[in-house]
């Protein structure tokens, strides 16, 4: 067994064993996600999983990705005993304790986003919208503004500039306040950084 391996099936047990000791049923409730004979399941941006006994599986029964395991688990067990309704879109430096993953979103998440796309606004359009991306309202001055439901309570804003003649590529993801209430800041970090793998797996495909 891979190093890799090992601590990835020793988070999994981590989180697994805390997951078991919980009222699953009536967190799976409170967080939005619906029973089925699988056992709670979740959608997680454009693909659903079962919450098991002992592992959470894609619907094809595959064990989760390692930080899907990691967002996923933590949304479980911090689930807060009264719902926020905070759906004010906050940028990631300005949620408390973000300061050390800073540069991380920076590079992995926006930074990333904006180079892979960087004349490519048709591309990125598709791929958000294969990823379920909806058009977003609110009224900002971007190329391409699109809404992803991360989780059932979380909701994540891409906003792409394209590079011009002055300026290069530019990218902001932006999250609805609430997420510091469902997710730590790791969590809230992975969203970002799937979000920028997703979309890059979806143009491959």
């Amino acid at each position: 067994m891979t190093e890799k391996s090992k601590v990835f099936n020793q988070t999994r047990k981590f989180y697994m064993e805390k997951i078991a000791a919980t009222d699953l049923n009536m967190t799976a409730e409170k967080l939005g996600m619906t029973m089925a004979l699988q056992g709670p399941r979740v959608k997680y941006f454009d693909k659903f999983y079962y919450i098991k006994e002992n592992d959470i599986v894609d619907e094809n029964g595959n064990p989760v990705d390692f930080d899907a395991l990691v967002a996923l688990s933590k949304y479980i067990l911090r689930c807060p005993d009264v719902p926020s309704l905070n759906r004010q879109w906050t940028a990631y430096r300005d949620f408390k304790d973000s300061g050390p993953l800073l540069k991380f979103f920076a590079d992995a998440v926006e930074g990333t986003i904006a180079s892979a796309f960087t004349g490519r606004l048709d591309d990125l359009a598709a791929a958000a919208d294969r990823m379920g991306g909806e058009p977003a309202e609110e009224e900002l001055s971007y190329d391409l503004k699109r809404r992803f439901q991360a989780l059932p309570n979380i909701a994540v804003l891409l906003l792409f500039n394209d590079a011009d003649s002055e300026f290069p590529a530019e990218c902001r993801v932006l999250f609805e306040r609430r997420a510091e209430t469902y997710l730590d800041m790791e969590s809230v970090a992975i969203l970002g950084k799937q979000l920028a793998e997703y979309l890059n797996q979806s143009i491959s495909q």
